[in-house]
């Protein structure tokens, strides 16, 4: 029987460069502490604060605060309005997009609807949803790219006329500045924002873009590749170490990931330069039944 990995020998490295979360706190590049006492998904500044996705998962819905100064704002508009999925930010951080859906069950007869607004609160504008649910994915210059409900296809709005729905395409996994990776009926591919395919993933699952866009991460199995955007070509691959969880990882910088390992009952982030070379970003901590020990959140 293979012995469970350890800890020994990973090396201790710098915290993580990107926010990321521990139970029900999160932790910012700055040092900033934001406490989400109902659960934590994500993180992403806004308005003076920031707003919190959280985990009261319930028909596909979750909740959505904004936290200032560590108090929950229950005045600004899409208060007590459940949500669905996670906040987006714009590549250069600019513009902010979420969305608002019908709590299930509740007494709210609203419209959902897709939100976009500048990262300072203002300027806010929304296009309607009905009664379905979406999610955020991210932006094309000042668009917003978001999935209809379950597997109901994926759509592009500009909030000054209707959304034009993306031809060909199950869901929108992840968005640079003018590339989609997408979902088909069969197989992943990167396109364009027509929906015009520019390469096809053969086998793997395309999972991001790097957070400069040129750059995409795939995976099969426990392998990791690391493709060109724009063309496809293969520009560095290496398994993935003992006890890391693949379903994790997330982009830290152009050339380097964060993901969740596991190992000896205890879990970290740990840090995947694209040599395949790992280090340990966090102190690690005790797993505990019914509980998350880290969060990891895409960019």
């Amino acid at each position: 029987m293979r012995a469970s990995p350890t800890w020994t020998g990973v090396p201790a490295g710098p915290r993580p460069r990107i926010a990321y979360g521990r139970r029900d706190v999160a932790f910012t590049p700055t040092g900033e502490v934001i406490g989400a006492p109902r659960g934590l998904q994500g993180v992403l500044p806004y308005a003076d604060g920031h707003l919190v996705a959280d985990t009261r998962f319930f028909e596909g819905t979750n909740g959505l605060d904004l936290v200032v100064g560590g108090r929950t704002v229950e005045s600004w508009p899409s208060a007590q309005h459940c949500s669905s999925g996670l906040p987006a930010s714009s590549r250069t951080g600019d513009l902010v997009a979420w969305v608002t859906v019908r709590c299930p069950e509740g007494d709210d007869r609203s419209a959902g609807a897709v939100h976009r607004a500048a990262s300072d609160g203002t300027g806010e504008v929304t296009v309607s949803l009905g009664g379905r649910t979406a999610s955020v994915v991210g932006f094309l210059g000042d668009a917003v790219v978001y999935n209809s409900g379950f597997d109901r296809g994926a759509w592009i709005t500009h909030f000054d006329a209707p959304p034009r729905r993306l031809p060909r395409v199950r869901s929108v996994v992840a968005v640079s500045s003018r590339l989609l990776l997408v979902r088909l009926a069969v197989g992943d591919a990167v396109t364009n924002d027509a929906g015009e395919v520019r390469w096809r993933a053969e086998h793997d699952v395309l999972r991001s873009f790097s957070p400069d866009g040129a750059a995409v991460l795939a995976s099969r199995k426990r392998r990791l590749t690391i493709h060109t955007a724009t063309t496809g070509e293969v520009r560095a691959g290496f398994d993935l170490p003992d006890g890391v969880r693949g379903d994790s990882i997330v982009w830290e910088s152009d050339r380097t990931l964060l993901a969740l390992a596991k190992r000896q009952g205890r879990v970290a982030i740990v840090r995947l330069s694209l040599d395949g070379s790992v280090e340990r970003a966090t102190p690690t901590v005790r797993v505990r039944r019914g509980t998350t020990s880290y969060v990891l959140w895409r960019r």
